[in-house]
């Protein structure tokens, strides 16, 4: 799996949702729920603004309660460095998304979600195979930029476009090789796409087109560097 600006649009973002759930369940309650959750733009730049401009990433971490996914998130400042961005793995998260609020968490109060994540959460890799648990080289979080993704696309997405908006964060998969020393097959990714309110619902606000100075307009960013195998490291 490779994408040169992460970006993805509505056909690609509608199958990774598709084999997300397709290759991914809980080991005993079968679907995994709450996949997708929301949040505000602008209640996540509150806490990534207390970094300074520039390579700043966003962290989303997997956890589980139940068979419902919990996604904490931690925000880094990275360092250019060969061509990528190198940063200090928190390990955890700082705050993680409930009912649409970021609140704050421990690393302590985190770890049942990790263990029960690690522990419960089967994968199907497309082999033939059938669902397995996860190794060691799953990915525990999906690293993204903010200054030169995230932001973007939702600066893009509703220029001209009348809101109120929300973003959304969703899980999904794709098809891996294994070149990064992760493993081959579907893992567990991430996406972010912006959702706009009317009159009869919200509505994500992807497409298939393509704009060639704004790559993100109507797509969702994904494609971020999981962690294993890169854990202190965001490389396209």
């Amino acid at each position: 799996m490779s994408n040169s600006t992460g970006a993805m649009s509505l056909s690609e973002h509608t199958q990774a949702l598709l084999d997300f759930s397709d290759h991914f369940r809980h080991a005993t309650a079968g679907a995994l729920t709450s996949t997708r959750q929301y949040l505000l733009h602008e209640e996540m730049r509150l806490l990534v603004d207390v970094l300074p401009a520039g390579d700043r990433l966003v962290i989303v971490h997997h956890g589980l309660d139940g068979n419902a996914l919990v996604y904490g998130l931690s925000f880094v400042k990275a360092t250019p460095a060969g061509g990528g961005l190198d940063f200090t793995d928190p390990g955890a998260p700082s705050h993680f998304l409930d009912k649409g609020y970021l609140r704050s968490i421990t690393a302590a109060d985190w770890q049942p979600f990790r263990t029960a994540y690690r522990t419960q959460v089967l994968v199907d890799r497309g082999d033939g195979h059938g669902f397995v648990p996860l190794t060691d080289t799953d990915a525990r979080s999906v690293t993204l930029p903010w200054d030169t993704e995230i932001d973007v696309m939702h600066g893009t997405t509703v220029q001209g476009e009348t809101g109120p908006f929300r973003l959304a964060l969703s899980s999904v998969s794709v098809r891996h090789d294994d070149s990064d020393g992760g493993p081959e097959g579907f893992r567990h990714g991430i996406a972010f796409h912006v959702e706009q309110r009317r009159i009869t619902g919200w509505y994500p606000m992807l497409d298939d087109s393509t704009y060639d100075q704004a790559p993100f307009r109507f797509k969702a960013d994904d494609y971020g560097s999981l962690c294993p195998p890169r854990c202190s490291r965001f490389q396209r």
